[in-house]
């Protein structure tokens, strides 16, 4: 089965920054250590029956000052098809931000950007730059990556407000909305709203950083939920490698995931493969790396 992976991170400590790793920086995370490597393409191996037809890379911190080194760097050891997700600050004052996003755009792979907004929602939407830096980024045909956590009725509902807001603008939620692994209609309460608007995509992914331990059962059942409550077309499993490591492998997980969501009697192509290509603009990428 072919797989495209639309949420990892590769990391190359000799030449980017990642000041979220540092022992001394949050996340304060006591496993934290066991990531802070160097991860490359080379370290994406699936079992025998998975293989990796391309993948998306989210940034990780590499220079969040010109997050267009980062792009630079995976498009260098890249030999699958990849598309690429970049840093860049919205509340920036629109000539900076406008160069940094003219940067992005002459990278063929970046296809949007991310500024992570947890526990700042209020606050971010609120500054004064990010609607007209918003609006700018509307404008250039690359989408917008949230994260944050959609349990937080008020930030749910601002989030919701700007999705209406920019109804041309498409954009992508990370892991879940970190939605939580209780599975209970409480915990989707947020992602219920969100799921209305017709501009956003959701990753099911993320169930790391919830609990180290999880089960593949229930992430498989939390993708279900979300099927149910965006429809299948809008809806991917991701991996969010290396973290997913601190919990199992890179090939268990795909394995077990797949066939978890098997067991739940869920489209697994499309979740596993359609989607990410139809949401990332893959078609052409594939096509030309299959010549």
């Amino acid at each position: 089965m072919q797989i495209i992976d639309p949420h990892l991170h590769l990391f190359n400590l000799a030449q980017g920054n990642y000041g979220w790793l540092k022992p001394s920086n949050p996340p304060h995370w006591p496993d934290k250590q066991q990531i802070h490597q160097n991860f490359g393409e080379a370290d994406l191996k699936l079992a025998d029956e998975v293989s990796l037809a391309g993948y998306v890379h989210i940034e990780a911190g590499y220079d969040n000052q010109a997050s267009w080194r980062e792009v630079d760097w995976v498009t260098e050891q890249a030999t699958l098809p990849l598309r690429a997700v970049a840093h860049l600050d919205l509340t920036l004052e629109s000539e900076p931000f406008l160069i940094g996003l003219d940067e992005l755009r002459q990278r063929s792979c970046v296809v949007g950007v991310r500024h992570i907004l947890d526990d700042q929602v209020s606050a971010l939407i609120n500054h004064p730059n990010f609607a007209v830096n918003l609006q700018h980024l509307a404008q250039s045909a690359l989408h917008f990556e949230l994260q944050f956590d959609s349990q937080k009725a008020s930030d749910s509902a601002l989030i919701f407000s700007l999705l209406n807001e920019y109804p041309a603008l498409k954009f992508i939620l990370n892991h879940a909305g970190f939605c939580g692994l209780e599975n209970n209609e409480q915990s989707f309460k947020g992602l219920e709203q969100l799921a209305n608007a017709a501009n956003l995509s959701i990753k099911s992914s993320g169930f790391d950083m919830a609990d180290r331990a999880f089960s593949v059962q229930t992430a498989a059942k939390i993708t279900a939920t979300l099927c149910q409550l965006f429809g299948q077309e809008r809806v991917m499993l991701a991996s969010n490698f290396p973290l997913i490591q601190l919990s199992l492998s890179y090939a268990d997980y795909w394995s077990q995931m797949i066939e978890a969501l098997q067991r739940e009697a869920l489209p697994v192509q499309r979740l596993v493969f359609e989607n990410a290509k139809q949401i990332y603009g893959f078609n052409a990428l594939l096509n030309d790396h299959m010549r």
